[in-house]
């Protein structure tokens, strides 16, 4: 009898320690839920902050893209603009040496001095006042804006 009394005893704690398992990993595994729906929001709180950084990113290349093609647009407009300024310099200093050369062929021209004989043969570069063609252009050009 006291065989069958000590059995009962063991049973009736290993029964106890069954159950208490049991309700152990029942709360195991209801933690372990709750622990899977946490992580399952902080890594879609974590992608929506990764697509929010990767269309900031986006927008700031863009941002930079139309900079340099601003950039661009301003340099070009800068040296055509700087072409355009050199040419003109150019031309006015072909003009003030024409102007030189007319003065210079006013003194010769003013009364008391003697006159150079006139050509009596054309070419292409030159008229019957010894200047050139290009200079009589510019001269009138000049003259029609005035």
């Amino acid at each position: 009898m006291f065989g069958t009394f000590v059995k009962f005893k063991l049973l009736t704690k290993l029964i106890a320690i069954e159950s208490r398992m049991e309700d152990n990993f029942s709360n195991l595994n209801t933690q372990i839920s709750e622990l899977t729906c946490e992580f399952k929001h902080e890594i879609n709180v974590v992608k929506s902050t990764l697509n929010e950084l990767e269309n900031s990113v986006n927008n700031v290349w863009a941002s930079i893209e139309n900079l340099q093609q601003e950039s661009k647009a301003l340099k070009d407009s800068k040296s055509t603009h700087q072409k355009m300024m050199d040419e003109q310099t150019a031309e006015i200093q072909g003009l003030k040496a024409d102007l030189k050369k007319l003065q210079a062929e006013n003194e010769k021209l003013k009364p008391g001095r003697t006159l150079s004989p006139l050509r009596t043969t054309w070419d292409e570069e030159t008229c019957v006042s010894g200047i050139s063609p290009k200079v009589m252009a510019r001269t009138a050009r000049i003259s029609s804006t005035k």
